[in-house]
């Protein structure tokens, strides 16, 4: 049977539009990389349209920015001592005239779409045709955590566009070295490293993978490697030259990688052994104690696996899975070398920090996730051939390629809507307090998003961003010394209105709800 010349959800899209007036040539002059990051740039003014609340992470960015626009570096770096993703935000807001909080949205959505497109552009490096292409624009495009993160002013997405080009050169070296090649591998990926402090350990590390060529000289080898690490070399030379000249350098992020390592070692002698003395306290018995540290090391192994399936995506692992169990990438034999490696050095970071802090955050694997995930559109393409062929093996499995489908569809109406609680009320409430209130006005406050739109009274905010201090504050009489309480209540914490109302003996003079029933209630003290 003759097989199809287009991928088929992917077709079908552009079936839909093919009949308009110049859509189709418009279509063949972008291609699929060009439609992708389209894509992806009205995906990202939907997602901040449908979730326009700064999260808290975007607050402490745009603080960094003003404080860079106001000349306050010092003040820059003590908010946040890596803050190249602020001053860009700073120089795009002296460029466009856009509030910070907008500049911040339209650097993020061109990073997301040079996301895409470098995702889409490494999978046609290893050996994508057009339809693996196009299902490779499905497969980035429809990511349930990227989309979720869309609306987010986060450093996270400067560094995933670069980190996946930086990865595209090193492959690119890899196959043919040159010059040309090492420059653009390490230049891309010191650009990675200025948003997140871990792309110096990929810098540093990764072309490690050339002396794993097997078929190459060894002193070849060692040749390609020096020319792989040009640049970094040359970073190395300039900090150098900066300190002989008697100035300093901000080192304490610099070392960090090397502090998260002695970190893990310190957990090894020492820390694992604690949490393991614990949990047989609390849990074992004289008969099972021995297994205590087996059982600490199990649930780090359980949670980095659980958040590396969660970053993935169930569906994304399975088809990762299934493509490197398949030999389903056709350079997969002569790119595995980097791409095993990377996946080491990725794993080997997130494992040292969760067992410096037994916690990561959803953003931390995403670049092992996106690494992995290079597989999935081969597989997906085998699953549609194999759907269509309907031969052999297949005839007992067609239901998979329709299955796939289906939780595809799904997470393109995950992506698109969200189902969870809005916070709108949060923002609703700090325009509130803008617009009604003086200036001078003192306020307190448990939400920092609520506090971030109140905006023109940041020198007489209350900085106590957590529940237990509003209650001590309302309890001990201290809340008489603030103009205004703007207090956040969780759905799931009702008795906590009983607790303000209680010490406060009067009812909020503005009250903001939510679609789940959270609340923000304004309180005047006087």
């Amino acid at each position: 049977m003759r097989r199809p010349s287009a991928f088929s959800p992917a077709s079908s899209i552009l079936q839909a539009v093919r009949g308009l007036p110049g859509v189709q040539p418009a279509l063949a002059l972008l291609g699929i990389r060009g439609v992708a990051v389209l894509v992806s740039l009205a995906l990202s003014v939907w997602s901040v349209y449908r979730d326009p609340v700064i999260n808290n992470d975007g607050i402490l960015y745009l603080s960094a920015a003003a404080a860079f626009l106001a000349g306050d570096w010092r003040g820059a770096f003590a908010l946040y001592p890596w803050p190249f993703y602020s001053w860009l935000i700073a120089l795009t807001h002296l460029g466009t005239g856009f509030a910070f909080e907008h500049c911040a949205h339209l650097l993020n959505a061109l990073f997301q779409a040079a996301t895409v497109w470098a995702f889409i552009t490494v999978v046609k490096e290893l050996g994508a045709d057009r339809r693996v292409m196009a299902a490779a624009a499905l497969v980035i495009l429809l990511h349930p955590g990227l989309n979720e993160y869309r609306p987010f002013v986060v450093r996270d997405f400067g560094y995933w566009a670069f980190y996946l080009l930086a990865l595209l050169w090193l492959l690119r070296f890899f196959k043919r070295p040159s010059t040309g090649s090492a420059l653009a591998w390490g230049g891309v990926m010191v650009a990675a490293t200025l948003f997140r402090i871990e792309g110096l350990v990929i810098l540093v590390l990764l072309p490690l993978a050339l002396l794993f060529q097997r078929d190459v000289a060894f002193p070849t080898r060692l040749g390609r490697l020096g020319t792989a690490q040009l640049v970094t070399l040359a970073v190395l030379a300039v900090l150098l030259g900066w300190v002989l000249l008697g100035h300093s350098i901000e080192t304490s992020r610099l070392t960090e990688p090397a502090q998260w390592l002695q970190q893990f070692w310190r957990q090894l002698a020492g820390g694992f052994q604690q949490k393991a003395s614990a949990l047989s306290q609390a849990i074992l018995n004289k008969y099972s104690m021995g297994y205590a540290v087996a059982g600490v090391l199990a649930v780090l192994v359980v949670i980095l696996v659980t958040k590396l399936v969660v970053a993935l995506s169930p569906l994304y692992a399975l088809l990762a899975l299934h493509a490197w169990r398949g030999r389903l990438v056709p350079t997969l034999a002569e790119n595995g070398r980097v791409l095993g490696w990377l996946v080491l050095l990725q794993t080997t970071m997130v494992a040292g920090f969760l067992a410096n802090h037994f916690f990561v955050t959803g953003r931390y694997p995403m670049a092992l996730a996106l690494t992995i995930m290079l597989l999935a559109p081969f597989s997906l393409v085998a699953l549609y051939d194999g759907w269509r062929e309907n031969q052999g093996a297949w005839r007992r499995r067609r239901w998979l390629f329709p299955a796939v489908c289906a939780v595809l569809l799904w997470m393109a109406v995950d992506g698109l809507y969200s189902f969870g609680a809005s916070k709108t009320y949060l923002r609703d409430a700090g325009l509130w307090l803008e617009e009604r209130t003086p200036p001078e006005a003192r306020l307190h406050s448990n939400s920092k998003p609520l506090t971030f739109y109140a905006g023109k009274r940041e020198r007489n905010w209350a900085r106590g961003f957590n529940w237990d201090e509003t209650a001590q504050l309302v309890q001990d009489g201290s809340w008489r010394s603030y103009d205004y309480l703007a207090i956040a209540i969780d759905r799931k914490h009702p008795e906590r209105l009983e607790v303000l109302q209680a010490a406060l003996g009067r009812e909020p003079v503005a009250r903001f709800v939510n679609n789940r029933g959270d609340q923000a209630l304004i309180f005047s003290t006087r």
